[in-house]
Formats: structure tokens, C-alpha cells, sequence
């Protein structure tokens, strides 16, 4: 269907080890129509399972396996057709975002956010009784050596 095409990765899904291509595997999307947007049939690129994906060789264009070398300690991906190495895009992996509605600050994450209720303090008491006039059987001690 989309064997020769040739299209711009615009999104991977690494769970599903799919990608999505612009313009390559175009699929007919039926859409209902509601209040705010009008309906229709409309085209959309559906997503690709990655073994079906080649990169392009950038010596002659034609599609390519790639092997991983390692140039200068660094790794780099490398055509197995010329030998040439295929760069990765500079915006191949955006790092994963430091700051969002999901962070916690540091200063909340120390803050104590829980207290002990004031009876724990008399239910070990009791229990402390009860061991000492023997109706609980003694307290084991932890057997595991500390280091």
C-alpha cells in the first residue's frame, strides 16, 4: 500500500513499537459531526510497526539497514549498504521535562505531612505491660545482622 513512500517520522510509540510517518499509510478517518465541529470523512496517516520502516542512506538515497559502531566512544548508527554513518536528528529524544503540574518541590516533599495519632503512644504502653505480666508472649528480636 505505502511500500515506496517516503515520509518525515513525526511520532514513535516505543510501547507499541510503532511510528507515525507524514503522508505515508493514509487512512480514511469517518467522523461524526457535533455541536462544535462539522463531520466528514477525513485522511490521516495511520501509524507503522517499526520493522516495516527503513532509514534512507544518505549516500544514494535508497532505503537501508543500519548497524551501530562506535566512532571516538561514541556510538553512531552506520549504513550497511555505504558504510556511512546516518546522523540522528537533533531533536531525536527531547529530554524528559524537569518541571510540570505532575513535579513535587523539594520543600513539600521534606514538609511532614503526617503525625502520629496521640493513642499509638498508650497502645504500646499497654502492650509493654502486657509482655511484662507475661499475657503476650516476649517481643522477638530482629535476628537479621546489621553490617
Amino acid at each position: 500500500k505505502s511500500a515506496v513512500e517516503r515520509g518525515k517520522v513525526i511520532a514513535v510509540d516505543r510501547k507499541k513499537n510503532t511510528v507515525l510517518v507524514d503522508q505515508v499509510n493514509l487512512v480514511k478517518k469517518h467522523i461524526r459531526s457535533t455541536p462544535d465541529s462539522k463531520g466528514g470523512i477525513f485522511t490521516q496517516s495511520a501509524p507503522i510497526h517499526v520493522s516495516n520502516v527503513a532509514l534512507i542512506d544518505p549516500i544514494d538515497g535508497e532505503p537501508t539497514k543500519i548497524h551501530w559502531d562506535k566512532v571516538d566512544g561514541v556510538k553512531v548508527r552506520k549504513s550497511k549498504r555505504t558504510g556511512e554513518i546516518i546522523p540522528k536528528p537533533d531533536d531525536w529524544r527531547a529530554p524528559y521535562p524537569t518541571t510540570g503540574p505532575y513535579d513535587t518541590a523539594p520543600e513539600d516533599a521534606m514538609e511532614i505531612s503526617y503525625e502520629v495519632p496521640y493513642y499509638v503512644k498508650e497502645i504500646y504502653e499497654l502492650e509493654k505491660e502486657l509482655r511484662d505480666m507475661k499475657y503476650l508472649p516476649p517481643k522477638e528480636e530482629n535476628t537479621f545482622e546489621k553490617e
